[in-house]
């Protein structure tokens, strides 16, 4: 099955919703193209179907996860053509994009068929992965990683049976603590690998980070909620060494020179997160190294195009800033696409930029604390 299209959008979260919005708006025939079952990304995993079966669940995961309900609701109104369950495995050139055209031919699978999409323009939206941080013991069962704790929890509403250790750093270590203390589920301990005082020094300085400040005060908050439920937090954590034979019965480290072992059920760990570039390597796009956010990510102008002629990146595949900058670095990419191909005026794509760049000063200010 071969077809064609104005805009191949790769991937359903937040950049992705957002852009096929503005895209198919501004006229141009729209495809997204989705890996998962249904649009939400990561971030927004299963919100159609908790905003619609289960609603209670809203009250633990929070008001900025209920906001994705938005975001599919404009995708699905959109004229945009969604199809989930289709995994990319191949993008290649077409004699027009040789020439600077954009063109481009994808091949991927969906239930079960091979297909093709041609597009006059690719725009990446595949979000971000867990950083892998191996550390002794890490692969016995009983191991597994907050991400994929919250990923089964947005999905299916489960949680482990028993005590779980969260251990790593990065603001989804304590979103998913304190979604867990909301939903009354048990935590063993928090050990945080951040170096001590750390946080609190951030919070300090909360109101001398202008922009930066309404990210902060979430994040402020989530550590407020951990300090009321009495759960054990260790920070400065440092040799990391999961307890347990055939499968995992606890976790060792070190603080400040002093050794400790916790017992628990399961142990979930997490380093941060970072760009996905399978696909804008796959293109050919030129990667950079972020020596702030300790990884590579593609290099990209002001309006989200890469090096590869006519291939955008929006979200966190770009550059790791969280989901309300993924949606607005969407909505830059949508409209320079509609510029590049003569369905939106330098005047209209300006505007839309002007407004998404000058919230983008928030995220960004937050993540170069």
């Amino acid at each position: 099955m071969t077809d064609e299209c104005d805009l191949a959008i790769v991937g359903a979260g937040p950049a992705g919703m957002a852009a096929a919005a503005v895209a198919s708006d501004a006229g141009l025939s729209t495809v997204v193209l989705d890996e998962q079952g249904a649009p939400g990304g990561q971030i927004y995993r299963a919100i159609e179907q908790v905003t619609r079966l289960r609603p209670a669940d809203l009250s633990f995961l929070g008001n900025d996860y209920a906001r994705g309900q938005s975001l599919a609701d404009g995708l699905r109104g959109s004229g945009a053509d969604y199809r989930s369950g289709a995994t990319v495995w191949h993008i290649g050139e077409t004699p027009k994009s040789k020439a600077r055209s954009g063109e481009r031919e994808i091949l991927y699978s969906q239930a079960g068929e091979a297909r093709r999409l041609k597009t006059r323009s690719l725009l990446l939206a595949t979000g971000a992965m867990e950083r892998p941080v191996p550390i002794p013991g890490w692969t016995v069962p009983g191991v597994v990683t907050v991400g994929g704790l919250q990923t089964v929890l947005k999905s299916s509403g489960l949680y482990p049976e028993g005590w779980v250790i969260l251990a790593g750093s990065g603001p989804l270590l304590f979103l998913l603590a304190s979604q867990y203390i909301a939903a009354h589920i048990p935590i063993a301990a928090i050990v945080d690998t951040a170096p001590t005082g750390a946080t609190g020094r951030m919070i300090g300085r909360m109101f001398d980070l202008g922009p930066a400040v309404p990210y902060l005060v979430k994040g402020y908050r989530m550590m407020r909620s951990v300090k009321q439920s009495g759960i054990p937090v260790y920070s400065g954590a440092t040799d990391l060494r999961v307890i347990g034979g055939a499968r995992a019965e606890g976790l060792a480290f070190r603080v400040d020179g002093q050794d400790y072992e916790l017992s628990a059920d399961m142990v979930a760990l997490h380093e941060g997160v970072v760009p996905n570039t399978q696909l804008t390597r796959l293109v050919g796009a030129e990667h950079k190294w972020s020596q702030g956010q300790r990884c590579f990510f593609p290099m990209l102008d002001e309006w989200g195009e890469s090096t590869a002629a006519g291939v955008y990146v929006a979200g966190d595949g770009g550059g790791i800033l969280g989901a309300d900058a993924a949606a607005r670095t969407g909505r830059i990419a949508a409209v320079a696409i509609g510029l590049r191909l003569g369905r939106v005026g330098l005047a209209e794509a300006s505007a839309v930029a002007d407004h998404a760049r000058f919230a983008l000063i928030g995220d960004r200010a937050a993540r170069r604390i």
